[in-house]
């Protein structure tokens, strides 16, 4: 049975990054599109865990450090940074193990000119990427040892 598509009701989208596209797509399709662009987070400032973590990454606590998205490396990033310099950042992660799950933590961690000890392939699940850092972390130990 053939559809009418939206036949010109009004279609709410709630899509950010390809707001524009999907309008055309709900507009080809019958509907009168209405996009709505979601509200965007502003940080507040370092809350206590992100002073915590900078203290324990600049005393080398850490022995791996698992980056899972882009915008979570940036805003880490960006919330420590009167406390730990991004050329501070960058020296503490090079000398600790860095794990990335996917490229857009990749991508953050190169612009910033951190080394990344392990990619997580595709399809990065944090069940992997949980599984290649505690492979790093048992043979960091495993040498220490030694």
């Amino acid at each position: 049975m053939p559809s009418d598509g939206f036949g010109g009701l009004r279609v709410l989208s709630l899509e950010s990054r390809r707001a524009k596209e999907m309008g055309q797509l709900i507009a080809n399709n019958g509907g009168k599109p209405v996009i709505a662009l979601p509200t965007r987070e502003v940080p507040e400032g370092p809350n206590e865990d992100e002073l915590t973590f900078a203290a324990g990454l600049q005393q080398d606590k850490y022995g791996v450090v698992i980056f899972l998205t882009g915008v979570g490396t940036r805003h880490l990033a960006q919330a420590i940074e009167s406390v730990c310099p991004r050329e501070q950042l960058v020296a503490a992660l090079g000398r600790t193990k860095v794990v990335a799950r996917g490229p857009k933590p990749i991508a953050v961690l190169r612009e910033f000119g951190v080394p990344v000890t392990v990619a997580v392939p595709e399809p990065n699940t944090w069940r992997k990427s949980c599984g290649r850092s505690m492979t790093i972390a048992t043979r960091s130990l495993y040498k220490a040892s030694r």
